[in-house]
This record gives structure tokens, C-alpha cells and sequence, in this order.
């Protein structure tokens, strides 16, 4: 029998082993461990999803649908589950593990794993969001985000804090900086005196908001998971794994109509959605998206941010950009690069924004961000949710128009 015969389809290619100490494929990271390798979490997120798509679908009486999700899917998860070693002896993959034969052939990963086993649509969920005049939220001021974004609008009382500061201070402690501690209310956007930075509350129309949570919560295309040990604990879903329902492009449609000034030149370019680990507490790290202005929202549920002191769940934005002539990759795959040439020189200067469900953060896509430390409750349901949009090309080596101050948009 060949390595192909194993993995029916060649669906599912003979893994590198986690005690093999070479290099993990950049194929296979950039596929977000594809179908031969995945991480723990990915592993308990979709456990969770069939758990709860069984709780769903037993409860609108499709009882052959929930006794699959029940009998056969989530076993398949929970028996390879306990096979997977813990992180620190998966080194070599950067936290991925490897699928073996018998994961995949007596377990049952071949049938259940990165399938589209359930798909529902925003139509099915709710037939008359097609017939409404707005998905985004009717009071919002554009003229106003427009305004803040190109720098006209003003700011909040200057504060003292140091928080956003914590992971690239000086080790004598010497750095300082100031924040600018301002509100966000439906009507209006924070102050930020930061180019190219606005933050909305509210964005979506309460009907809206639901359909997109239960997209993202009942279809199982969350094919991609990130090497732990590197980039964190969360799971990914793109537009082209088949996170492209009509609301959500629809929904993109009115974010770039809505803003003209901001979005001249620049279509769609791009959409994902990512699902964090409640067990963890760091997210993406620090990085550069290649788009003109990225979009994004929070679509977790009320009430699962514990919003504890010092985990502010939201996003850092670094007033910094990458001069022209850096590409894509050096900025992307050097992160001491870009802080002792970009960020130090500017006094760590940013935007930090905590989380807040139905928050939105527009930025241009060129300044450095990263996540904030985050604590969620707990269970399926409860998890951060982001929902991203990235619009046009790319600019850097650009200077705003505005001082680039450290500023915190509160919950």
C-alpha cells in the first residue's frame, strides 16, 4: 500500500512527523496546516462546533443531522484529541501536530476533518434581511468618520498610562508615554489625533449582527488553524474557504459606499474571520496587512469579554508604517526589525482599542498592529470573534496628517 492509498483522494498527504527536526513547509504553514497537519485548538473548536451544531439542529427536530454531529463527528475529534502531545513537544512544527494513518483512517479524521459537513446561509437564517434598506446601523455619522479619519476631528482629556507599552518597553523600565483616553458613542467615532485610525461603535444594525454570528458559529468552514507556538491560539476562515454568504459581501458593499473619501480606489480586496482560544490569552502578534484600509469588526457575544484589568481584548495599532522600499515579507518576518527601526524611534506611539461586541476599528492597513491580551469566558458561544475586511492596494513610506500621539479607546 503507498503513503497515497492511506490518505483516500490524496486529501490528506503523509504528514511530517513532530519528531522529524526539520523545517515545517512554508506550503504548509501558509495553508494553515492544510489537511496534514493541525493544532489543538483547531481540534476542540470544531469539537465544540459539533456540539453545539447537534444541541442546534436536534432542537428544529433534523434528528438524523444532530445523531451525525453527536455520534459521529464529535468522536472522531475527542479520540484524536487524546493523542495530541502538549506544546512543548511540538517544537519542531511551531505547536502543529501531525495527523497519523490511524487519526485519519480509524478515527475517522478522513470523513470529518476540513469538510464542509454543515452550511447554512444568512437566507435560510433570516429570509428578510434582503429586504432591508440598511445592514450597517442607521444613526452612524459618516461625514464624521470621514472627518476623523483625514484628521479633522479633535480628541479627549490627556491621561497618563503606560499599559500599551508592556511588551516592547526598555528593560530599565525608562520609557514613557502619554494616552489619550477617550468615548465612542453610535453617532460618532473616537478622537483618536492618529492618521488613518477611526473606531465605531455599533456598526451593524442589530439584525445584522445576528445573522453574521450565526454564520460564523453553525458553518463549518474554519479550515485553517495558525502554528501555535508562533502565531497563537486561533482558527481562520477566508473568503475563498467559503466565507463569501451575500449579507457578508453585502455588508462590505455599504462599509465602502458609506465612506467615499476613505475608500476612493480601493475595492475589496479581501475577507476573513477568526475565533480565538478562551484557554489562552494572546492573539495575532505584531504584523502589517498588504491593503489600503482594513475594516474590522467584533462580533463576539455580550458578555463574554471578562474584561479584566490589563486584558483589554481589543487591538494595538502603531502609528509607524513601513518605509517604501521594505517588503511585505522583511516587515511581516521581522518583528525586532520593525521595533528598533519603526517603533522605538516613535515612542511606541499607537491607537490601542479594547473590545467591545459590534465595535469596529478602521485603519489603514500599512500601520503595525497586533492584538491585545484577551480573557473570554469560557464554551463554544463565548469565544473573540473578529470579522476583517481589507479594501485596496497598499501604501507605505507615508506620513499622516496628524500627530501621532498614544491614544486608548475604552469599553
Amino acid at each position: 500500500m503507498t503513503d497515497d492509498d492511506a490518505w483516500p483522494g490524496g486529501r490528506f498527504p503523509p504528514p511530517l512527523r513532530d519528531d522529524i527536526s526539520v523545517e515545517l513547509p512554508a506550503a504548509i504553514v501558509s495553508r494553515g496546516g492544510g489537511n496534514s497537519y493541525t493544532s489543538e485548538y483547531k481540534l476542540r473548536h470544531d469539537l465544540g462546533q459539533a456540539h453545539y451544531l447537534a444541541n442546534i439542529l436536534d432542537s428544529t427536530d433534523d434528528r438524523i443531522a444532530s445523531a451525525y454531529f453527536r455520534d459521529v463527528v464529535g468522536p472522531a475529534y475527542e479520540a484524536v484529541l487524546e493523542g495530541v502531545p502538549p506544546l512543548d513537544a511540538l517544537t519542531s512544527t511551531d505547536g502543529l501536530y501531525a495527523f497519523t494513518n490511524e487519526d485519519i483512517t480509524t478515527r475517522g479524521m478522513g470523513d470529518v476533518y476540513n469538510v464542509a459537513l454543515y452550511s447554512t446561509t444568512s437566507d435560510e437564517i433570516d429570509p428578510e434581511w434582503r429586504g432591508r434598506a440598511n445592514l450597517l446601523d442607521e444613526g452612524l455619522d459618516w461625514d464624521a468618520v470621514q472627518g476623523e479619519w483625514f484628521c479633522e476631528g479633535g480628541g479627549g482629556e490627556m491621561v497618563a498610562d503606560h499599559r500599551r507599552r508592556e511588551e516592547f518597553a526598555s528593560a530599565d523600565g525608562t520609557s514613557t508615554t502619554t494616552t489619550r483616553t477617550t468615548k465612542t458613542t453610535k453617532t460618532t467615532t473616537v478622537g483618536t489625533s492618529a492618521p488613518g485610525v477611526v473606531v465605531i461603535d455599533d456598526l451593524l444594525a442589530p439584525g445584522t449582527l445576528s445573522i453574521l454570528r450565526d454564520l460564523l458559529l453553525r458553518n463549518t468552514h474554519w479550515f485553517q488553524t495558525k502554528t501555535p507556538l508562533r502565531f497563537g491560539k486561533y482558527v481562520g476562515s477566508y473568503i475563498d474557504d467559503g466565507l463569501h454568504d451575500p449579507i457578508f459581501l453585502q455588508v462590505a458593499r455599504e462599509i465602502h459606499q458609506s465612506m467615499p473619501r476613505i475608500m476612493e480606489g480601493h475595492p475589496l480586496r479581501y475577507m476573513w474571520a477568526y475565533k480565538y482560544d478562551s484557554e489562552w490569552e494572546d492573539g495575532i502578534n505584531l504584523h502589517a496587512d498588504m491593503a489600503a484600509v482594513n475594516v474590522n469588526v467584533w462580533l463576539s457575544a455580550d458578555g463574554a469579554d471578562l474584561e479584566e484589568e490589563g486584558y483589554g481584548g481589543g487591538m494595538i495599532v502603531y502609528t509607524a508604517r513601513p518605509p517604501s522600499d521594505w517588503t511585505f515579507e522583511s516587515y511581516n518576518t521581522d518583528t525586532d526589525l520593525v521595533v528598533e527601526r519603526l517603533l522605538r524611534p516613535t515612542d511606541f506611539a499607537n491607537v490601542t482599542v479594547h473590545h467591545r461586541p459590534n465595535r469596529a476599528v478602521i485603519f489603514d492597513s500599512a500601520l503595525f498592529h497586533q492584538t491585545e491580551r484577551y480573557r473570554f469566558r469560557s464554551g463554544y458561544e463565548n469565544g473573540r470573534i473578529n470579522l476583517t475586511f481589507l479594501f485596496g492596494e497598499m501604501r507605505g513610506g507615508e506620513d499622516g496628517a496628524c500627530s501621532s500621539t498614544t491614544t486608548t479607546a475604552d469599553r
